[in-house]
């Protein structure tokens, strides 16, 4: 038992010491990568939001704020008005998800993480990883990281040095988990140069 509230422990130490640094960076970092950006900020931009989504164009919205409902109706919106828009889709994925819908919302992350989208990606990872919304598989989760990671979502890192660092996971190794923890210092650093230039 003890061994289990210890590993507790050192997931919400690393956390602690880790998210907020990722979440600054990543709330700071919107990327070009697709023509998302040209669009305005839309409503659905406003409510549903994410840190980790380097296409976010506005201010990151917490799982615990998200006004799920509210945004189910205008990223619906969104996604009619702009189809090719892939932000919108993830977003509305995220709200359904929100509101307890998640087997909606996780239906829309896989199509979207087999487009390929970098976020969606991350996200699969995590329910793989977790159990949420997909099956406990930590093979399945190994998987949908590294896409991740090689897609540029780089919090993917962190993550798979948790998994490899996790006594429990048929893949413990730590070894692997050392050397993804050095993969996110390396791109928290390179990310905060880049910035400071």
């Amino acid at each position: 038992m003890r061994y289990y509230a210890y590993i507790g422990f050192m997931s919400k130490l690393f956390s602690m010491l880790i998210a907020p640094l990722a979440l600054c960076l990543s709330a700071t970092h919107i990327a070009q990568s697709e023509t998302d950006n040209a669009i305005d900020i839309h409503h659905c931009d406003n409510l549903a939001s994410d840190a980790l989504n380097p296409d976010s164009v506005t201010t990151p919205i917490a799982d615990e704020n998200l006004q799920a409902r509210i945004a189910i109706k205008a990223c619906s919106l969104a996604i009619k008005e702009h189809p090719e828009i892939l932000r919108f889709r993830f977003q509305l994925a995220r709200s359904y998800i929100a509101d307890g819908k998640v087997a909606v919302g996780a239906g829309l992350m896989g199509a979207l993480a087999d487009q390929g989208y970098p976020i969606a990606l991350f996200k699969l990872g995590q329910a793989h990883y977790l159990g949420q919304g997909a099956t406990l598989n930590h093979r399945l989760a190994l998987k949908w990281y590294k896409r991740a990671f090689n897609a540029g979502i780089y919090e993917a890192a962190n993550n798979l040095s948790i998994l490899y660092a996790d006594p429990i996971s048929p893949l413990f190794d730590i070894d692997n988990s050392l050397k993804w923890a050095e993969a996110y210092s390396e791109k928290l650093t390179t990310t905060t140069t880049d910035k400071s230039l």
